[in-house]
Formats: C-alpha cells, structure tokens, sequence
C-alpha cells in the first residue's frame, strides 16, 4: 500500500448505491466474505480481520494494515516498491515460493486498448448524461422533421450507450423523468416561436433532471459545467435550428413558387381528370384537370404542384384559332357585304 491510505469498507452494495436486503442480501455478503478469507489464508494473512472488511464494512490506515499483517509492505512510489521487492520471497496462490529479482528492472508502461479506453469513458456519469439528453434531442428530431436517417441513427446509438452506462452508475429514476419532461416540453415550444413557457421549463426540467440523475451520496454527479452546457445547447438547438427547419419545411418548395400561378397550354391528347401532358414555360409537365376535361390546344392555369405533377384548370383566355376555323367566317362576311346594292338593287 502506499502512505497515507486505507483497505477495507468492503460490503456489497447494489447499483444504486444502496444496501442489498433480503436472502440476495445475505448471500451476497456471506459469498464476499469467503472470498476475503480464502484470500488472505492462502498467502498466510490475518483472515479474521479482512473478514470484517465485509462484514462490518470496517476500515484501517496503512501503518495497521502492515502491523495486523494484513498487507505485506508499503512503498512510496513505484521505484520504492520495486526497490522493496528485490529479494523477497513471496508465496503463491499453489503454495509454492519464489523469490523476486527485481534489482535494475525497467519499467514500462502499457496504455488501456482503444476498446478498452471506451468502455472506460462511457462509465463518465457527465458523458452519459449528454449521451442520452443529446440522443432523446436527436431522435425526436427525426420523428418531427422526417425524410433523413442521421439523426435518428446517430441519436439512437447515443441512447443506446447511455443506458448502458446507466447499468453501473447509481442512476436515479427521477432524474430520467425530468430529462425526458424536457424534450416532451421543447418539443411543444416549438408550437410557437422563440422560447416561451414550455421552453423555459424544458431548460428547468434538464437542470433538475441533470442535478437528481444520479445518488449524489456516492460520489458521483453531473458536473455543473456539463449542466450549463447542454442547457445552452437545448436552447439554442430547439429554439434556433429545429424552428427554422420546421419553418423551411411547411414552405413551398422552389418549383412549386415558379410554376404555380402560370398559364401553358394542353398537347393535343387534352388534360382530364386521370392526367394529360401541358407545356408550361417552354417546359412539358404531367398534369391533371380536377374540374373536368380540357381539349387539346386550351389554355390552362396551374394551381398545385405535387410532386412533379401539375394541378391546372381552364384559363380565362382562348388558344389561337384554327385556319380552318376562320376561313369560312370570312368567306360569310364578304358574300353578305357584296349581296347589297348600295342603291337598292342587287348585283
């Protein structure tokens, strides 16, 4: 052991940070306090009082543990320990004995694997809490503005890896309320522009649900900078990006404020109900005519665009005649001008 330290305060407790009642209780205690016997009888040390580590959580210094031999040594530092070391002849968990070299030994030191560097990262109680507010934010993003997959994806394996922390952290339900209580509030902010009611108590429901996240008696809690910043983030990611998003999404699209409100003409198979071809800004386009059929060469109007398919209906204005249309109203004009005499007689 180094100075200055303490062993001992070993009873189980459950992940909440609380005592284990109950048969599950006893037998929990009863198989840790075996293992704590066995332990030190194997290399032939005071089993009687590491039992009480466990069953009465009892604590001792150092300088005790090394007099009850309950400890071998204490050193320093790591140069000091090994320097210790050098020569001592220490017992194995078989029973047999060997003796240490230690004298000019080089130390190395070995980095946790990428993987393993994770795993112990994720059991940060300030990186959980921004995993799983930042994966609920991300999620319901998805659900209200659909048509991507990044942020329900990305939001989901945040989720994923905070409740997964959560299973060794002393979690607290009440703070998992209170943060899900503030998306469920943003979310009904963004009823309305910039942040009212709903989106002050969603920011007073994510401090609070940060501040009861965890037991707070056992040492570990969210820190206040960690609460400050996501606090800030919500307000800024509800109340600025998620309302111009929405706001972008209920407008017209861009064609849609092009081509609605201009006037083309129907091909020659006409525009009806089922759907027909128009030429708009020098342009064909699949139509339908709700209000019934249009010939061939009509004028039309568009009123919707969905998809890429235009809504029209008749314009008030005419095509161009036809030739063979007009010529016989002319023919009809001259033969009844040049049927009158002038004088009264006929020609």
């Amino acid at each position: 052991m180094a100075p200055a330290t303490n062993v001992g305060a070993s009873t189980p407790i459950g992940l909440s940070g609380g005592d284990i009642s109950g048969t599950l209780g006893e037998k929990v205690r009863n198989d840790a306090a075996a293992s704590m016997r066995t332990i030190q009888q194997t290399y032939g040390r005071n089993a009687d009082l590491a039992e009480t580590f466990v069953t009465d959580a009892a604590s001792i210094t150092a300088e005790e543990a090394l007099q009850q031999k309950v400890i071998d040594l204490i050193a320093r530092s790591t140069q000091d320990l090994v320097a210790q070391l050098d020569g001592k002849d220490v017992r194995l968990g078989n029973g047999t004995h060997v003796t240490l070299h230690t004298a000019g030994a080089v130390l190395q030191d070995h980095s946790m694997g990428g993987f393993v560097d994770l795993l112990h990262n994720l059991l940060d109680p300030n990186l959980a809490f921004i995993f799983f507010w930042i994966g609920l934010g991300l999620i319901v993003l998805e659900l209200i503005i659909p048509g991507h997959i990044f942020s329900g994806t990305i939001g989901t394996i945040l989720l994923i890896l905070s409740i997964a922390s959560f299973g060794l952290l002393p979690v607290r339900f009440i703070g998992i309320l209170f943060l899900i209580a503030s998306v469920v509030c943003f979310v009904i902010e963004l009823k309305a522009p910039g942040l009212g009611i709903w989106g002050a108590l969603g920011l007073l429901f994510l401090l609070l649900g940060g501040w009861f996240l965890y037991d707070r008696s056992g040492g570990v809690s969210v820190s206040p900078w960690a609460l400050v910043g996501v606090a800030a983030f919500a307000g800024v990611f509800f109340g600025i990006v998620v309302a111009a998003a929405l706001r972008l999404r209920h407008q017209p699209s861009i064609w849609s404020r092009s081509v609605v409100g201009q006037e083309g003409v129907a091909l020659a198979a006409g525009v009806g109900p089922k759907g027909g071809v128009v030429r708009v800004a020098s342009e064909e386009w699949r139509a339908v005519a709700p209000s019934g059929p249009i010939q061939g060469g009509a004028r039309v109007r568009v009123i919707a665009l969905d998809g890429l398919v235009l809504t029209v209906e008749p314009s008030g204005e005419h095509g161009e005649p036809e030739a063979s249309t007009a010529a016989p109203s002319s023919t009809s004009s001259s033969s009844t001008a040049s049927s009158t005499d002038p004088e009264g007689g006929s020609n």
